[in-house]
């Protein structure tokens, strides 16, 4: 079995957590404690649940944290919506964080 450091997906998931918190570093102080923490914690919810996918034993067990991850990348392309939608990150933003989503499920 592969080692969790040579996974594409995971280290795509944590290239999405370095871009998330390069974006959110230049979001106002006011968000602070809201757009900001939720967008890096759902981040890093992704790896977290990729890694958690690594661990478990049985397909059915790693389908169900690889499906919540999903389930985080969803949150996050919202949360970067928002982003957008506020003027806190341009269309180019936006998009490069979608091209790293894509690489970690296609469906994007």
């Amino acid at each position: 079995m592969a080692k969790l450091e040579d996974l594409e997906i995971f280290k795509d998931g944590l290239s999405l957590v370095k871009a998330v918190y390069s974006i959110t570093d230049k979001f106002p102080e006011k968000e602070k404690f809201n757009l900001t923490l939720h967008l890096n914690k759902t981040a890093v919810q992704v790896v977290s649940n990729i890694c958690e996918s690594y661990g478990r034993k049985t397909q059915k067990d790693k389908a169900h944290f690889l499906d919540i991850a999903y389930s985080s990348l969803i949150e996050a392309i919202g949360q970067l919506y928002i982003a957008k939608t506020l003027g806190y990150i341009s269309e180019k933003k936006l998009s490069d964080a979608k091209h790293l989503l894509k690489n970690i499920n296609p469906k994007f």
